[in-house]
């Protein structure tokens, strides 16, 4: 008996060590990963330079906290420039650029002036196609070679819908010499011979696999159905109705105050310029430009319903399933954050209450969202229903970075708590 009481305290003992150990690693964790996330070297953030357009007064303290995240992203991470927009309940509240467009040159970035925002350029062409939808031009389920006869899109069962969520079986790129494309295609249907003669990955709808080709494929779709040239059709549709006149594509380009140098940083953290590609390999699912202050305007047009109705913005951005069942998170041109689950607000709050916050922008809020990055920048837009905000940023470098896609959005912390 008092062997068995001693292996009983024993066992108690281990049990508690076990648990204050736990909870001070959790401790010791939220202290550094608090101290990541806010501390801020302030002789270096005040030697970037930056510039406002828009600075709504009654967002004072929430543009002081999103101003001083920027400038702790470009000190930590090295970015040449950073340019920023949120709006909430159809209004732009903030737009500023930090940093510079070109480092050599030192020339300051300015709010207007355009980069490329990858594959955000996804996001624009599927609410295009939504619209087109919305007017009864097409049907979503109906085999594309429906709009495209004749080889090489008959011999497949392709749908616009599994195009628009990466379940078509069309690959993605597969060398550097697509990545880095040097070749101009004049038109879009030109574009697509780099892929249209390739055995599909599997049967469609049996799986996901991220394509930008299929992007391009469904534009080319978009542009059969309205009889006009890609760019024309999204001018007419989508920039032109919305006001977007700082977004279009590098070859037509009679907007912005001008345009950013970009750069790539390698595993070295060695920044260089980055080689030139020509985009009009991937005009609907990477080859736009624009500024962060015009996706803005787009997504609030979209949560405004303005754009598209409600019942379709949500049919949109409604995660798919294969025909196994299997969840995606992907759905027609948008990523969705999915549910957030109970723990997470709950860790969130207790830390809270003891002084260590931790951001509810990434993980503890729902998201509907497409970043974008390939050479020479990333970029991001980012729709929180819940608190009817929209944000967007643009960088001008990319390659071996920390997760440049989720530390932005914690500059929108402080409009959160805005009514």
């Amino acid at each position: 008996m008092k062997n068995s009481g001693r292996i009983r305290r024993r066992i108690r003992r281990i049990i508690l060590i076990i648990f204050l150990t736990g909870c001070s690693g959790i401790v010791l964790f939220a202290i550094l990963y608090h101290r990541y996330l806010y501390h801020v070297n302030r002789q270096e953030v005040s030697e970037i330079p930056s510039m406002t357009s828009v600075e709504d007064p009654d967002c004072a303290d929430a543009i002081r906290k999103g101003r001083r995240f920027a400038r702790k992203l470009i000190g930590d991470w090295e970015l040449p420039s950073l340019s920023v927009a949120v709006g909430k309940n159809g209004k732009a509240l903030w737009v500023e650029s930090f940093g510079y467009a070109d480092l050599e040159k030192m020339i300051m970035v300015q709010p207007d002036m355009v980069y490329r925002i990858h594959s955000v350029s996804k996001t624009l062409t599927a609410m295009s196609i939504a619209r087109l939808w919305e007017l009864d031009s097409l049907d979503l389920d109906t085999p594309i070679s429906e709009y495209m006869p004749g080889d090489p899109w008959n011999k497949y069962e392709i749908t616009l819908q599994q195009l628009l969520c990466h379940q078509s079986g069309i690959r993605h790129y597969v060398s550097d010499g697509e990545v880095f494309n040097k070749n101009y295609y004049p038109t879009l249907d030109q574009s697509l011979k780099v892929f249209q003669d390739d055995s599909l990955l599997f049967e469609p709808g049996a799986s996901f696999s991220y394509s930008s080709y299929g992007y391009n494929l469904a534009g080319a779709v978009a542009e059969k159905v309205a009889r006009k040239p890609f760019m024309q059709f999204m001018h007419e549709t989508v920039l032109g109705p919305l006001g977007m006149d700082h977004t279009g594509i590098e070859r037509d380009r009679l907007f912005g105050t001008g345009i950013v140098k970009y750069y790539e940083m390698d595993s070295t953290g060695k920044r260089s310029e980055a080689p030139f590609i020509d985009l009009s390999i991937k005009y609907p699912s990477g080859g736009l430009e624009s500024t962060p202050e015009d996706l803005v305007r787009f997504g609030m047009a979209l949560m405004e319903n303005s754009f598209v109705q409600d019942s379709t913005f949500r049919y949109f951005t409604l995660p798919r399933k294969t025909l196994g069942g299997e969840s995606t998170g992907y759905a027609l041109g948008w990523e969705a954050s999915g549910k957030v689950l109970g723990w997470k607000r709950l860790f969130a709050r207790i830390f809270d209450l003891i002084g260590w916050h931790i951001p509810h922008t990434v993980g503890l809020s729902p998201m509907i969202f497409h970043s974008g990055g390939s050479s020479g920048g990333m970029s991001a837009l980012v729709i929180y229903p819940e608190q009817n905000i929209v944000f967007a940023f643009v960088t001008n470098i990319n390659g071996e970075l920390p997760p440049v896609y989720k530390m932005p959005m914690m500059m929108v912390e402080g409009f959160f708590d805005l009514p």
